[in-house]
């Protein structure tokens, strides 16, 4: 996806709150469809670490990007470095920012814990 590599390189514009938004939303999109390209992944997961060392803490885009990775990582067969990811941010951010994203959160935490 050519999307993807325009993406990651926006990231390093100097760009405003809004714009990351944007942008995570344009990636929050194409994670669904490029989940089974191995290469498209990596290029996500390039992303969405770069969009979480851009945000703040605590912040909507760093717990989006957060749990973009433990999706990743998870897809990546790494269950027990996705379920360390989600329990550090469920200690740290309980709520997840918002209930859609707490729900995702623990839907994955539950699929992680129930798996052989």
């Amino acid at each position: 996806e050519p999307l993807l590599g325009h993406l990651t390189e926006l990231l390093l514009l100097q760009l405003t709150p809004a714009q990351l938004s944007q942008l995570s939303g344009v990636a929050g999109s194409l994670s669904v469809r490029t989940s089974a390209d191995p290469s498209a992944r990596r290029t996500l997961v390039s992303f969405w670490q770069k969009l979480r060392n851009q945000s703040r803490p605590g912040d909507d885009l760093w717990l989006e990007a957060s749990l973009r990775l433990a999706e990743s990582t998870a897809i990546e067969g790494r269950r027990q470095d996705a379920l360390r990811m989600l329990q550090v941010v469920n200690v740290l951010h309980p709520e997840w920012g918002r209930a859609e994203r707490k729900q995702r959160a623990a839907m994955l935490q539950k699929q992680l814990e129930s798996a052989p």
